[in-house]
């Protein structure tokens, strides 16, 4: 037994297993808009889970090479993600925010990681935020011209209606003008 236990202390160190610092990161949406049934929080880990995201912080921090994978190797991509999903998390917390766990061998990487998922989705939460306003701006004024062709088919029909002498012009008239 001591001699096993010996043994597992040994093989369980830092010279056989590598040690994985922890680095997470918890967000509360705020200042978002719905634009879907998803809640606030379902909206923010998709877009922190999206391949964009993901392909952007690969690129950034290099992690083909970071995580030891051959570029040659025909499932090098297959397992990049792989070691991206194991050592990168997104979830929910119980009270309605997401937290961002990531896991590395080096805790500077770790934090890093982390705080370029939150950046990164501050960039493209701000650009589907301004895709939406504009998409919104654009609705409001082709209702606003709508709106607009249907108050001068009103007038063209009044006109129409004055000048057969199917009604009388009260405005003109109630200017003086009879």
């Amino acid at each position: 037994t001591v001699l096993a236990a010996a043994l597992g202390a040994v093989f369980s160190g830092p010279s056989f297993i590598t040690p994985m610092y922890k680095s997470e990161a918890i967000l509360y949406p705020s200042n978002v808009s719905a634009y879907s049934v998803e809640t606030f929080t379902e909206q923010m880990i998709q877009v922190m889970e999206s391949q964009e995201i993901m392909d952007s912080v690969v690129e950034i921090f290099n992690l083909m090479s970071h995580y030891e994978i051959d570029k040659n190797y025909i499932y090098a991509k297959t397992a990049l993600v792989g070691e991206y999903r194991d050592r990168v998390s997104i979830s929910k917390t119980p009270y309605d925010a997401v937290k961002i766990k990531v896991l590395d061998k080096d805790p500077e990487m770790a934090c890093n990681i982390a705080n370029e998922i939150m950046r990164l989705y501050n960039v493209k939460f701000s650009e589907i935020y301004q895709s939406k306003k504009l998409e919104n701006a654009k609705l409001y004024k082709r209702n606003l011209d709508n709106k607009y062709k249907f108050i001068d088919s009103l007038k063209k029909d009044l006109a129409q209606i004055t000048q057969n002498g199917d009604m009388l012009n009260y405005l003109y008239l109630s200017k003086g003008n009879s």
